[in-house]
């Protein structure tokens, strides 16, 4: 089942930037691994051993679930999460963050990339009103974690510094 809900990964701009987040993250990747907010489960598709969840199914999602901070999996299944541009989507972020520490190996990876803000309040002007945040910093990011079992362990800037790339690892 596809869904016409607006998603502007649809076009040629919003391919070309999923394609090159999704290159990026993928270099990180340890299988077994959980792509949050698939979309079209690019990640899934190219890198062995993962599962994709989404909302929406927009074609090739593996997994339909109703949240991302209840998802149907046991402690400590996946090696990787990931989330590739769209935390700053979700109604409550740092639910998520949680919920991904408690399917996460400990010593596995939380992977998620995010726009820088200021680019991302232009962006969302422009492209996606519908988002819930412009991006986030990592100070943000490491609030969102601080009562958690994750380290920032890798932080890296691409896309011309309008995207960073986190590693939170679980200790």
């Amino acid at each position: 089942m596809s869904t016409s809900v607006p998603k502007s990964s649809q076009d040629f701009i919003g391919k070309f930037l999923s394609k090159w987040r999704n290159r990026r993250v993928a270099k990180e990747i340890k299988p077994p691994f959980l792509d949050i907010a698939c979309g079209e489960n690019i990640l899934v598709r190219n890198v062995a051993g993962g599962i994709g969840i989404d909302v929406i199914n927009y074609g090739n999602t593996n997994l339909l679930v109703r949240n991302f901070y209840e998802i149907p999996f046991k402690k400590q299944t996946f090696q990787t999460v990931t989330i590739v541009a769209s935390l700053n989507y979700f109604e409550y972020p740092k639910k998520v963050i949680l919920e991904c520490e408690r399917v996460l190996r400990t010593g596995g990876n939380l992977i998620l990339t995010s726009l820088n803000p200021f680019i991302g309040r232009l962006w969302h002007l422009f492209r996606e009103p519908w988002a819930k945040h412009p991006g986030f910093s990592s100070k943000q990011l490491e609030v969102f974690i601080c009562r958690s079992r994750l380290l920032l362990t890798k932080k890296s800037k691409f896309m011309f510094g309008m995207n960073s790339l986190y590693i939170f690892t679980k200790l």
